[in-house]
C-alpha cells in the first residue's frame, strides 16, 4: 500500500513497503500531464493541471518475490481564491509578492499578465529543488493567488511564474 498526502493540486506518495532490492513504479493516470504521469523511487511527487478532479494512483512494487499491485483514488481539492489587490500595492515588475517576509505561512501574488494565457508558477528553495508547482489560467490584467508555505523551511525561495511567451522571478524569505 502507500500514503499520499494533497496539497493544492500537488500529490505527495510513500509506499509502505522497503525491503530488499525493490523497484518502485507509479502512474498517476494524469490525462493532462502524459508526458509526467509516471515516476519512480519510494517516494515521489506529481503536480495534477486539472486540481478539481479526482484520480486513481497506482503503485507497482517489484522484488525478489515478484510484483505487486495497489490502486487508490485521490481526490484533488486545489483552492484557487482569487485575491484583490490590496491598497498601496505597488509593481515594481509585472510580479508582485506580500507580505516579504512570509508571515502566518501564506504568500500572496500578484502577477501582471499582458495576455490571457497558461502559466507555470514554481517555488524553489536554497538548493534549486521545486517546492510548490502550480499551473495557473491568468487574464489580462492584474491575477492574484497564494501559495501555502506550510512546511517550507525558514530561508530565501524564489518563485518563478512562465508561459511560452513571459517569465518572471522574485526572491522572498520565510520566517518562522
Amino acid at each position: 500500500t502507500f500514503t499520499y498526502t494533497v496539497s493544492f493540486n500537488t500529490v505527495f506518495v510513500h509506499a509502505n513497503f522497503n525491503g530488499g532490492s525493490t523497484n518502485y513504479y507509479w502512474n498517476f493516470n494524469d490525462p493532462l500531464n502524459p508526458l509526467t504521469s509516471n515516476s519512480t523511487g519510494r517516494d515521489t511527487i506529481h503536480v495534477f493541471r486539472d486540481s478539481t478532479a479526482q484520480y486513481i494512483v497506482s503503485l507497482t512494487v517489484v522484488n525478489q518475490c515478484g510484483p505487486r499491485f495497489y490502486s487508490d483514488t485521490v481526490q484533488i481539492n486545489s483552492s484557487k481564491i482569487p485575491l484583490q489587490l490590496p491598497s498601496g500595492l505597488t509593481f515594481t515588475s509585472n510580479l508582485a509578492i506580500v507580505p516579504n517576509p512570509v508571515e502566518n505561512n501564506e504568500l500572496n501574488v500578484f502577477y501582471d499578465s499582458f495576455t490571457d494565457s497558461d502559466f507555470l508558477v514554481n517555488v524553489y528553495n536554497p538548493l534549486g529543488q521545486i517546492v510548490f508547482e502550480e499551473y495557473y489560467t491568468f487574464l489580462s490584467g492584474i491575477n492574484g493567488f497564494k501559495v501555502s508555505t506550510i512546511g517550507f523551511a525558514k530561508g530565501l525561495y524564489i518563485i518563478t511564474i512562465f508561459s511560452d511567451k513571459t517569465y518572471a522571478r522574485r526572491k522572498f524569505v520565510v520566517q518562522h
